[in-house]
């Protein structure tokens, strides 16, 4: 080298790498380094230092670790539907399905895929009360009606606030049948129709001779704002003002059944008959919020509808006692699965806030432990008895569940569908865009490409590698999934294969190395600092090494953090509020971290801690000779450095420091230390409580 030359000694923005031999390492790379980025304070520049923060992003510890993390919109309105063609077995209504008609009484049955009265001259009522935790305004109920020709009776259909129907409407259909004395043809029958609606009653009658035959319609109510309006058979029959405008939550029938006094007709002939039931709503609408959620010591928490988060569990249900538990958002809802059991949590409503998930139409798969929001339809999988299958709700119907409609909506199981049964246990559901769901399992990825409802198909995408556990992926803004695999972190496109961004420069991801017994996986992508954070934690809560990956430089960073801090999940909170806009992380005692690029310590377990950072400098070309005058520039706080020169990398890391000292921000004076070797590297560190970035390492060499 010629004399005084000047050697940069570059922050490795290319990060770390523990793949290559010391002498093939590229340029501006590092072979140790531990909680450094290359794009450090508050306005993320490419001046190389120390992580982030790490603080609590509020003051409230919840009651255990973290067990799910995310947010929900609420107060958007939903579509609320609610029928039944009563296909049960023959019985009493009260115990075909109790979930339905919960108060159902004695003397309604079922016989026949019909709901009769096994006594005559008696009113039963059967009601839904909170229908799903839904309440609406706008509303369509209606009911296929059967009656015998000999039969005098009442329907009774009623929406409302309770069973009189005076804040929704209430319709009365009424049955008249009376024997003809002369010339004996049977019976003249007359059918009349009121309409309560909060005002004044209003009432369609009609009259038919002795050989009207004429023993089934349809009645149907349809209630907005502007009123209420009936009709029979598909015609209009009656309309009026709706007085009240209190939200509904309960909406059944009533019915009842004579005899009309004739000796010729038993009481077998008598009868009247509801053939199907079918409620469609709009739910009330309100202002809209979105809202911190996150379950923690198996209860359910959710911030209030102003954004602030107040620890308090949003009811007293508790949820069976899974490590983690998996949960989504659907409809202003979150439906949150224990491994045992599914709940509804509803943010909006005071009363009952979380509620068993009890679908209206068919059963919810048991034991999931996967769920993911897929073109609006509720994607279940990782049941342990069936654990190659998945199951898809009702599109934009999370409570429904009876597969195999003739409809393009219809609720769909992997093995009743043309895409078909995964042939591998799922480990993972990842929605990528609106036509592909990526199905990551143990040892292969699947892709189901359009709804499975409507012709979509499910087709292996790779056969080297699955996704190691449900939380173990994320996505970024361009569509891109990152996951952790068997062998490393892998990228891939929507429509593109796998790729392996880790092996050729980190050993440490193989899962078999950086995953124990017990260990579980998260990834998270960070919007503000542009890269995935890969979490592994213990149960134990045993942390790191983590790592973020930065995408603008292609570089791997290690990180630790305080064992208070785990994390256990993570995910990327886009509050209203733009100042609350960040990367959340669940921390294993309870509290919600977040990064903060302006702190110089960890605050953690109520305790702060000093970010132990170090990384090593390599020179940007061979020294080769003598190098003096160190000297660097900081753009911020305060590092110690450390120079050390040898035979080779190895060499000149292990060897002991030619020259020590402190740098401060600004420019430091040079060290008029000369330190003699083939290599020549510079360690940064710091073991104290202050952030620290640099802007320029160099220093003068010759031969």
């Amino acid at each position: 080298m010629s004399n005084n030359a000047t050697v940069n000694f570059p922050f490795p923005s290319k990060g770390y790498d523990s793949r290559r031999a010391y002498a093939d390492l590229e340029p501006l790379t590092t072979p140790a380094c531990l909680n450094v980025r290359a794009h450090s304070g508050p306005l993320g520049r490419a001046t190389g230092g120390a992580r982030p923060a790490l603080t609590p992003a509020y003051d409230a510890v919840l009651a255990g670790p973290l067990q799910w993390l995310g947010w929900l919109d609420c107060g958007y309105g939903d579509q609320v539907a609610h029928e039944d063609n009563f296909q049960y077995d023959d019985g009493p209504l009260s115990t075909r399905d109790e979930t339905m008609w919960p108060s159902a009484q004695a003397g309604l049955d079922v016989q026949a895929g019909r709901v009769r009265l096994s006594v005559l001259d008696e009113l039963k009522l059967s009601g839904q009360p909170n229908l799903g935790g839904d309440t609406w305004n706008n509303f369509t109920l209606s009911a296929m009606l059967e009656w015998n020709y000999a039969t005098s009776g009442q329907v009774k259909l009623w929406a409302g606030s309770d069973n009189t129907g005076a804040d929704g409407a209430m319709v009365i259909f009424n049955l008249t049948s009376t024997p003809v004395e002369f010339p004996g043809l049977g019976y003249a029958t007359s059918i009349s129709i009121t309409l309560q609606a909060g005002g004044a009653p209003q009432t369609w009658s009609t009259s038919y001779g002795p050989l009207w035959l004429h023993t089934s319609a349809e009645i149907s109510i349809v209630a907005d704002a502007a009123g209420v309006r009936v009709a029979w058979g598909g015609r209009e029959i009656l309309s009026a003002p709706r007085v009240a405008l209190a939200p509904c939550e309960c909406a059944g029938f009533a019915m009842s059944k004579s005899n009309p006094n004739s000796p010729v007709i038993p009481d077998s002939f008598v009868d009247i008959r509801i053939a199907a039931w079918r409620l469609s709503a709009t739910s009330s609408a309100g202002v809209i919020h979105r809202r911190l959620a996150a379950v923690a010591g198996n209860r359910v928490y959710a911030s209030g509808a102003d954004g602030a988060w107040s620890g308090v569990a949003i009811d007293s249900e508790e949820l069976a006692g899974a490590s983690l538990v998996a949960a989504d958002r659907c409809n202003g809802k979150l439906f949150v699965l224990d491994g045992e059991n599914g709940w509804c949590c509803d943010a909006t409503d005071a009363t009952n806030r979380i509620r068993p998930w009890t679908p209206r139409r068919g059963l919810l798969p048991t034991r999931c432990r996967m769920i993911a929001n897929w073109r609006n339809r509720m994607v279940l999988a990782g049941n342990p008895d069936d654990p190659q299958n998945y199951y898809l709700s009702r599109q934009d119907d999370p409570w429904d569940f009876d597969y195999g409609q003739a409809d393009a909506k219809s609720a769909v199981r992997g093995d009743m569908a043309t895409a078909g049964r995964i042939d591998d246990p799922i480990t993972a559901l990842c929605p990528l865009s609106d036509e592909t769901l990526v199905i990551g399992c143990g040892r292969g990825l699947w892709v189901l490409r359009g709804d499975p409802a409507q012709g979509g198909l499910a087709h292996q995408q790779c056969t080297h590698t699955g996704i190691v556990g449900p939380n173990a992926w994320t996505t970024d803004p361009q569509g891109n999934l990152y996951f952790l695999g068997e062998h490393g972190l892998y990228v891939m496109s929507n429509g593109g294969s796998p790729k392996n961004i880790s092996a050729d420069r980190i050993a440490e991801l193989q899962t078999g190395l950086c995953m124990g017994e017990g260990c579980y996986a998260t990834l998270a992508f960070d919007p503000r600092r542009w890269g995935v954070l890969v979490f592994v934690t213990s149960p134990l809560g045993a942390s790191g090494p983590h790592w973020f990956y930065d995408i603008r430089n292609e570089a791997f960073f290690p990180e630790r953090y305080p064992a208070a801090v785990g994390p256990t999940c993570a995910a990327y909170y886009a509050a209203e509020d733009c100042s609350r806009r960040n990367l959340l992380l669940g921390g294993t005692d309870g509290r919600i971290y977040e990064f903060d690029d302006e702190l110089s310590a960890d605050v953690a377990g109520g305790q702060q801690h000093a970010i132990d950072s170090y990384v090593w400098l390599r020179s940007s070309k061979p020294t080769g000779g003598v190098v003096a005058g160190l000297c660097a520039e900081l753009a911020a706080g305060g590092v110690d450095f450390a120079l050390h020169a040898g035979a080779s990398t190895a060499d000149a890391m292990s060897a002991p420091a030619h020259a020590t000292g402190e740098w401060h921000a600004g420019i430091n004076a040079p060290c008029l230390t000369r330190a003699r070797g083939r290599v020549h590297m510079v360690k940064l560190s710091n073991s104290a409580a202050r952030r620290w970035s640099i802007e320029q390492v160099h220093a003068s060499a010759s031969g």
